[in-house]
This record gives C-alpha cells, sequence and structure tokens, in this order.
C-alpha cells in the first residue's frame, strides 16, 4: 500500500529511518520526508519509502514444485516488484498479472520518479505469459503509481484501479485482453489523498465498486462501466478505520467488501474487527456487521517494518451460488502468535458462521490470506507463515470443496529453493507487499502470485505458481 493504514504510519517510518539506508549491498531505500504523514510507507508521495536496486541473482532457479504444481517462477528477473495482484478471464485463456515496479527504465519520457504498474498477459491460462510492459505509461502519473488491482467481468473486459502520482484513486478499462486501456478516470473528487483502493466489479461490468481510505473510509461507485463516479459514501463509524482486502458484486447486485476494522490511536492500541460492509441497493446504502474481534497483530521483524504490517488482512471469496467465505489473520492474545481463520456466510455478510482456524498453532506468525471462489462451493485459499523459522517465510495454499467447512492438506507453494539472495531452501526471507493475488483460470486451474523479499525495505520480486 501507498499512503497506509493510518495516518501515523509514515511517523513511524520516519522514526526508523534518518536519509539514506542500506538494505543490501544492491539495494537501497530513501525516505523523502514532507510535512504530510499520510504516507505507509510503501510508495510515494510527500513522505515515502523509495525502493530501488534489484535483489542479487545468485545462481540457477531450483525448484521443488508440490505435486499438481508447475513450479514457482519470476515476474521478472531484474525487477525490484512488490505487491502484486491476479486475475482470470472466467470464460477465456487469459490470466493478468500486475504489479509495483520501483526500477527500470521510465514509464514515459516526462516520468521522472518510479514506482509504476507492470503488467504480464497469458492467452493460455498462465502457462506462459508475454513480456513485462507498463499497463498506463500516463504521463500525468509522473510522479509514480501504486497499490494496483486487477478485474475480469463475464464479458472479458478487464478493469484496473491504482493510485496515481497526485495520490487519486483512478480506473481504467481494456475491452482487448489488456493491449490498449482506457484513460484513466479518477473514482472519487472532492476528497483529497486517497489510499489502498480495493476493487470489485459486477459480473457484466456494468456496476464497479472502489473501496479507499483517506482517515475515514469510503467506497466510490460507477454504473456505466467506470466512466463516471458518484459521489463516495463514508462507511466508518469515528474512531475506527476500515481497510479493505476483498470485495465481491454478486449476480444480483449485492455488494460486500471484507474489511479489517481498526481503532484509530497511535500504534492501533486495542483490538481489531472483522467486519463485512454490504449493499443490498445498489450501493445507495451500507451496512457493515462485525464477524469476528482478533487481536493485536504480532510485531514484524523484517528490516524497516511498521508495526501494523503484520495484522488486518481480510480477503473475501464467493462461489457461483453467491456465498461467501472470509478468510483473515488474528493475533490469539494482543501482539501475539497469529493464525489464519475462516468464516461462511450465505447472506452477503449480514451473517456468518463461527470462525475456524485453518493454519498451524504454536508460535507461528500467519498472515496474508488470499481468497477465491469458483463453482458450487469451491474455494481456494493461500496464506504465508514462518512455521520454518522468522525468516523462513512461505506460502501455503489449501482448497475447499463444501464451501469452506473442510479444507485439504496445507501445500507449499513457494517451492524455489535458490536463485535469489533472499531464497532459502526452508523459505524466503521476508514478504513483500501487503497483499497478493489468486485466480481461478477457466479452465479451472489454480493461478498465484506474491511477493518475497529481503526484507520490507527490499528489495525482491514478485512470484507466480500454477496448478497443472
Amino acid at each position: 500500500m501507498l499512503a497506509g493504514r493510518s495516518l501515523a504510519r509514515s511517523v513511524l517510518v520516519l522514526a526508523a529511518l534518518s536519509g539514506m539506508i542500506a538494505a543490501s549491498p544492491t539495494a537501497q531505500i530513501s525516505l523523502a520526508a514532507g510535512s504530510s504523514a499520510r504516507a505507509r510507507g510503501s510508495g510515494f508521495g510527500p513522505d515515502r519509502i523509495q525502493r530501488s536496486g534489484t535483489a542479487p541473482v545468485t545462481g540457477p532457479l531450483h525448484r521443488r514444485p508440490a505435486p499438481g504444481w508447475a513450479g514457482s517462477r519470476l515476474f521478472g528477473q531484474k525487477g525490484d516488484d512488490w505487491e502484486p495482484i491476479a486475475a482470470a478471464d472466467p470464460s477465456a485463456p487469459y490470466v493478468y498479472m500486475i504489479t509495483t515496479r520501483f526500477n527500470g527504465q521510465k514509464a514515459c519520457p516526462t516520468c521522472t520518479r518510479p514506482p509504476f504498474i507492470a503488467l504480464r498477459t497469458s492467452s493460455d491460462d498462465g502457462k506462459t505469459f508475454g513480456h513485462w510492459r507498463y499497463l498506463c505509461p500516463c504521463p500525468g502519473d509522473a510522479g509514480g503509481q501504486g497499490d494496483p488491482q486487477i478485474a475480469v467481468a463475464a464479458d472479458g473486459s478487464v478493469y484496473a484501479v491504482w493510485i496515481n502520482g497526485a495520490f487519486r484513486d483512478v480506473l481504467s478499462r481494456s475491452t482487448d485482453h489488456g493491449q490498449t486501456w482506457s484513460d484513466p478516470v479518477v473514482v472519487a473528487r472532492g476528497i483529497g489523498w486517497e489510499d489502498h483502493p480495493w476493487l470489485a466489479v459486477s459480473p457484466s461490468g456494468k456496476d464497479v465498486y472502489v473501496a479507499f481510505n483517506h482517515g475515514d473510509s469510503y467506497i466510490a461507485q460507477s454504473h456505466d462501466y467506470g466512466a463516471t463516479w458518484a459521489p463516495p459514501i463514508k462507511t466508518n463509524p469515528r474512531p475506527r478505520y476500515h481497510y479493505a482486502g476483498g470485495g465481491y458484486v454478486a449476480a444480483n447486485g449485492d455488494v460486500t467488501f471484507s474489511q479489517a476494522n481498526y481503532p484509530l490511536h497511535k500504534g492501533y492500541t486495542g483490538k481489531v474487527r472483522i467486519v463485512a460492509t454490504r449493499s443490498t441497493d445498489g450501493g445507495t446504502t451500507w451496512h457493515t456487521t462485525t464477524v469476528d474481534v482478533v487481536g493485536l497483530q504480532p510485531r514484524c521483524l523484517s528490516a524497516g517494518c511498521p508495526s501494523n504490517h503484520l495484522g488486518g488482512q481480510a480477503s473475501l471469496g464467493s462461489d457461483a451460488g453467491g456465498a461467501l467465505v472470509i478468510a483473515y489473520d488474528g493475533a490469539v492474545g494482543q501482539k501475539g502468535p497469529q493464525v489464519i481463520y475462516v468464516a461462511r456466510s450465505t447472506d452477503a455478510g449480514a451473517t456468518s458462521s463461527r470462525p475456524e482456524r485453518i493454519s498451524p498453532g504454536g508460535k507461528v506468525v500467519a498472515s496474508f490470506p488470499t481468497i477465491v471462489g469458483t463453482g458450487d462451493g469451491d474455494y481456494r485459499l493461500w496464506y504465508m507463515d514462518d512455521r520454518n523459522g522468522p525468516k523462513r517465510w512461505n506460502v501455503w495454499f489449501r482448497r475447499s470443496r463444501d464451501g469452506g467447512r473442510t479444507w485439504s492438506h496445507d501445500v507449499r507453494i513457494s517451492d524455489a529453493r535458490s536463485g535469489a539472495r533472499y531464497i532459502h531452501a526452508r523459505g524466503f526471507d521476508a514478504d513483500y507487499g501487503d497483499y497478493g493475488g489468486l485466480a481461478v483460470t477457466d479452465t479451472g486451474e489454480t493461478f498465484a502470485v506474491w511477493g518475497a523479499g529481503l526484507s520490507y525495505y527490499g528489495s525482491g520480486g514478485t512470484w507466480y505458481n500454477r496448478t497443472r
């Protein structure tokens, strides 16, 4: 994310940094300090962490793929790539990956400051991908881009949203499988800076919703394929702060966002509420219900990692019948070990089942759950945890075929054992980005994408894997 889960986040970054900090012999982080305290520390703006360099390649990529998986690969060998997301066409063999790139060539002749959103497209269900390119080499985004989201409607049209150089959430649409994109449209006006957009698109593509933050939390909406936008609606009660991590629009028009609900206090003191924010009247009114209350996240041990980095993630998946499963993380006690829970709902999040833990217990820290649903009760989910040690993180995959009631054994899909300085036989040094992506192709294969790196500062890369 770019601007933050709270206005206090960059204050923590300022306390941790002074001037230029060396993250590795080939990767440095600079902090450009300004008067605003809105930057969350991962992008650009008056207060920003600016990642640079490329994680050293340490030899050939060695993998040990899990049964049924093709093996993990890098999005770009020379890219310092952070915070990826993916989407698949539900009726054609197209898969899309986008990520925030902090190094490499300029996105446009007048562009001066990275990062920018890099795109790769597959036309064979994610088996192979074309060369990366910038999604929007927009002169108006000369100051950088970040926080990308992507979604595909039933007709194959592709929607992408990101934060531009003016700290505004913008949306662009492609109707030719990502070859060309419409001019970006600002989704909310009159708010000021905006952070952490989360995208939800109806099956037809006509209704588009973006949840975002500006101290308070808002949802913007368009009902003409993203061309024009109604004034955004504030959804959070003070002094709580919503932080979206999933969104879904049902065939009947019901809309649900899964969110973490933080107290607006320095250091995020107090418990975290996992909530569902929903509308049953096309976005005219919104209602929020509590799914669970969990402990404050544990301390992140990665260099430069903000205090709230590991907690408050709430992802959302839906099957073809409109049932929902919310996957989220929560500490066992305040700042204790952390686990992944799932809760089921059949009424757009108005009520939910009793939460069930699906990650290891003990002293393990689990975070960043990502879930997607398809078919009749078919859900796919991955999360990260450090069961192999504090600097030996991995991505673990599980699947449910009965609506989230039971789950398969966990499978390690971050199967690279070497190839980059941050990759080891037992895992990688640190997550790289506050979210990843998961998609199901038109043939039913699972496609997963995540970030891994030397530390929160970087550098690192975007990795992906798929079933076969």
